[in-house]
Order: structure tokens, then sequence, then C-alpha cells
């Protein structure tokens, strides 16, 4: 059966600068901007058909790559006493956001929740199971 749709575009030298971008932080918008880039829907085809040789997984990669560029980029943003601006703390604050938003599980916020019993000890609970003979209804 032949393929539906344009025809893949796909290039692994475009692939490989895409990645290597991407694990530098910048974003897939403003590295599809250039002349020679595909539109980011195709780069995402790509990353969801896994188009390339293991395209999915170097791209996943580059992308957390990128978000420890950022990372970074926010730590020297606000170590850097000269900047210390309205505009600074904006963009600090949109960086942190993006990050906790994108990498939760390494850069989120840390919820514990714990519950206990009356006593202290762990909570009791008690489940009753009741089966009704379907006879009954009948009389």
């Amino acid at each position: 059966m032949a393929k539906r749709g344009r025809p893949s575009t796909y290039d692994e030298s475009i692939a490989q600068e895409i990645c290597r971008r991407l694990s530098d932080g910048e974003a897939l918008g403003a590295i599809c901007r250039d002349e020679h880039m595909p539109p980011q829907s195709t780069v995402r085809a790509w990353a969801l058909d896994d188009t390339g040789p293991g395209f999915a997984a170097r791209y996943a990669r580059a992308r957390d790559i990128g978000i420890d560029c950022q990372v970074d980029e926010l730590l020297a943003l606000v170590r850097d006493e000269s900047v210390q601006t309205d505009r600074a703390r904006l963009i600090a604050d949109t960086l942190k956001w993006r990050i906790c938003k994108l990498a939760p599980k390494r850069y989120g916020d840390r919820l514990n929740l714990e519950a206990t019993g009356a006593d202290g000890g762990p909570i009791k609970s008690t489940v009753e199971v009741v089966f009704v003979s379907a006879e009954k209804g009948k009389e």
C-alpha cells in the first residue's frame, strides 16, 4: 500500500544540525525559521514517525540536554549582578516556569503528602463486601 501525504524531506545532515542546536538550548521555532530548515511540523513528524535512523531518540535527548542548557542560562542570569532589572527578573521567571513545565521530574516543585490515622499511625480502612442473592427479589 502506498504512503499517503507529502513525501518526507528527511535529510540526515539537517537532522543532526537540528539536534545539535536543540541541545544548545535553541528553540525549535527559531531553528525552523532558518531558510534551509524544514517547518516545525515536519521536524515533529520526523520525531513521531522516527523517520531517520534513531531520530526520535536523538531528538528527545537533544531536548533534554537543551533544558539543562536553559538551566545554566538561568543560573548565569541570576548570578550576573549587573543585570538586576525588571526585564531580567521577567526572563528568569519565564525560564523557571518553562523549565519546570518541560522537565517536572527533574526541575519541578516537589510536594510530599503524608496521611496518618488518628493515633498517628497509618490510616486504617475496612471494606465490606455483601453478596445478595438474585433469587431473593423474585418472591
